[in-house]
């Protein structure tokens, strides 16, 4: 567990130096946005369709309560990512964090929005027909919620990070504060805690992409920790499926591949600076050429990447003007966006 939790924040810096530009920025956090809000709905047993999701975040207009659901989620998703500095957890947050994710009583099948239960509750299993897990009493939610909130401030650091966001996750879910919505908001609070611990870019990152994939383990796993004993089942799970979340993501910016398809030295060293660059117009003679390639090399390399739609253009002669062509990249990312 140790060593996946130092790898882990390895790779949150490596993903920081892979994403070489905002435009490929925002691509990889579309898809790691839709693929944990619609994971995240549907380890609930939400029936939600990828590509609906997709087009609600898209135009920003949903047609049915799920896609309300998605918008809700996704953009507090965006909003986490764009902050400098993360939220600090408090009673207060977790019941206002309800309230958003549930605005107007969306999503929830009981209880009030935004506050704590009133009447005792936990897990009960369909298939065992019986309660597997009886939740903390309701009298006692706020206090036992407010001693963990201090553990994690206090104590949680001298953990390895994902051994410490682990048990933080185990343990609110053991504590089940809301009548209902305890999962959704459970998995967002575990993205707060990772970014307090150390983890900037975990919102590029979809974990909960990888808690559906391996949704019975998910739930295998956390019951082991239901006695307040054993924690080591569902630590190991955690930490194994956060690797290889971020190695997911590693794997999304590094863009090598999309470069070794040009065979042209030129060509590929344009595109790269393309890649790292603002997104913005520019003219021939704004690249650098650090090899100082010809300029009739140059001319034919925009000439090539314009062919293959990665640049777009404008203008005639020398006020032709360039910029890499979003379009490009969305086809480069629109599997992954759309696949199942």
């Amino acid at each position: 567990m140790f060593t996946r939790s130092t790898e882990t924040l390895r790779l949150d810096g490596r993903l920081e130096a892979a994403v070489l530009s905002p435009s490929i920025h925002q691509l990889i956090l579309a898809i790691a946005r839709l693929r944990n809000v619609v994971s995240s709905l549907r380890i609930e047993g939400q029936a939600v369709d990828l590509q609906a999701a997709r087009r609600v975040l898209d135009t920003g207009e949903p047609q049915t309560p799920e896609e309300k659901e998605v918008l809700i989620l996704s953009k507090a998703y965006e909003e986490l990512h764009s902050l400098e500095r993360p939220p600090e957890l408090s009673v207060k947050y977790v019941s206002e964090l309800h309230r958003r994710l549930f605005r107007d009583g969306i999503g929830l099948d009981a209880g009030p929005v935004g506050r704590f239960k009133e009447a005792p509750n936990g897990v009960y299993s369909q298939r065992e027909g019986r309660m597997i897990f009886e939740a903390t009493p309701p009298d006692r939610t706020e206090e036992e919620l407010d001693v963990l909130i201090a553990w994690i401030r206090d104590d949680a650091r001298l953990l390895p990070p994902a051994v410490a966001s682990a048990l933080f996750f185990a343990e609110f879910q053991a504590i089940h504060p809301f009548s209902d919505g305890n999962g959704r908001v459970g998995r967002f609070l575990n993205l707060v805690l990772l970014r307090q611990l150390g983890y900037r870019n975990v919102c590029l990152v979809p974990i909960d992409g990888r808690f559906f994939r391996t949704r019975n383990r998910y739930y295998r796993s956390l019951r082991t920790t239901n006695a307040g004993r054993n924690y080591q089942v569902w630590c190991r799970y955690y930490a194994e499926q956060l690797q290889r979340a971020y190695k997911l993501a590693v794997n999304r910016a590094d863009l090598r591949p999309l470069l070794e398809k040009f065979s042209r030295n030129s060509t590929r060293s344009v595109l790269e600076w393309c890649l790292s660059g603002d997104g913005g117009w520019f003219s021939r003679s704004d690249f650098p050429n650090p090899k100082r390639y010809s300029q009739p090399a140059l001319t034919s390399s925009l000439a090539e990447l314009m062919k293959a739609g990665a640049l777009d253009g404008r203008g005639q002669k020398r006020g032709r003007e360039y910029r890499l062509s979003t379009e490009f990249l969305r086809k480069v990312y629109g599997r992954e966006l759309l696949a199942e």
